[in-house]
């Protein structure tokens, strides 16, 4: 009998390694098959310039409750590109932001402040700047031109997020200093699902003495994109639904903002003005 139990024993620890060794791939051969995905290189290249337009909401559940939308664009072309929404609120009518291949600018009605998300990717404007921010929806996506980008990556193995398992992958981006960014693919479509970026502000005190009273916090934010509904769109398959939240907790503070559009029409090749690459 404790030579069948061994046997068995041996037969599931085998088995699981050798699963294990399915699950796991190389960082090459992860991104090459992530591209191929979204079409054949030749496709890729063909599509110079992308215009994906629909409806947005912006929505929260904490601090803020309530939902506000209207019509929405992705566009971008090389390394430029624009995320618009129109939005049917006096107090925050618009949200713009874009990227002309050298500069960010933000739209905010006059008087003003950046928007959560205006601050957020003004605080970490390499994750815009190198090609992250919009995933396969730009034209610039990094994760689609590994030979191309300097963003460093390492293959984190199969990952359990919102119930899902992904392969992960972390990213360290350029002039980002501590910031963590972790892209995560399908399994069997390699399709990109998820980037999630995230980074912390160490608490300081008005004194240079802490004591037992002091009640300063570290401040956290994360900045989460998730695409879905993925669609054949000429001769890319895209995600069609992509939404962005913005969690923090800041001085005691809880927020979180999610921006979510379902696109419905989509433009290839397009002539695209530079101006339209500079908002306010």
């Amino acid at each position: 009998m404790k030579n069948v139990v061994s046997l068995l024993c041996c037969i599931f620890v085998l088995g699981a390694q050798v699963h294990a060794q399915k699950e796991k791939i190389s960082v090459d051969d992860l991104i090459s098959r992530h591209a191929a995905a979204i079409g054949t290189s030749e496709a890729r290249e063909a599509a110079r310039s992308l215009v994906l337009m629909g409806q947005g909401t912006v929505s929260s559940k904490i601090g803020y409750i309530g939902c506000i939308g209207g019509p929405a664009q992705f566009a971008s072309v090389a390394n430029n590109f624009l995320f618009a929404m129109v939005l049917n609120s006096n107090e925050y009518p618009y949200e713009r932001l874009a990227f002309n291949g050298k500069d960010l600018s933000f739209g905010r009605p006059a008087g003003s402040s950046l928007t959560k998300l205006g601050e957020f990717v003004k605080s970490q404007s390499s994750i815009a700047k190198q090609g992250l921010l919009g995933g396969a929806l730009s034209t610039n996506w990094a994760l689609a031109r590994a030979d191309k980008t300097k963003i460093k990556m390492e293959y984190a193995g199969i990952d359990t997020l919102g119930g899902g398992k992904y392969h992960k992958l972390k990213l360290r981006v350029r002039g980002t200093g501590e910031l963590r960014v972790s892209a995560y693919f399908e399994p069997d479509t390699f399709r990109h699902k998820i980037t999630v970026y995230e980074y912390s502000v160490a608490a300081y005190f008005t004194s240079a003495v802490r004591t037992e009273n002091s009640s300063a916090q570290a401040s956290h934010f994360s900045l989460t994109e998730q695409f879905s509904d993925f669609k054949q769109v000429g001769s890319l398959t895209l995600p069609m639904t992509y939404s962005i939240t913005i969690s923090s907790q800041d001085q005691g503070q809880t927020e979180s903002l999610t921006w979510n559009i379902e696109f419905k029409q989509a433009y290839f090749n397009e002539p695209l003005e530079a101006s339209a690459f500079k908002v306010s």
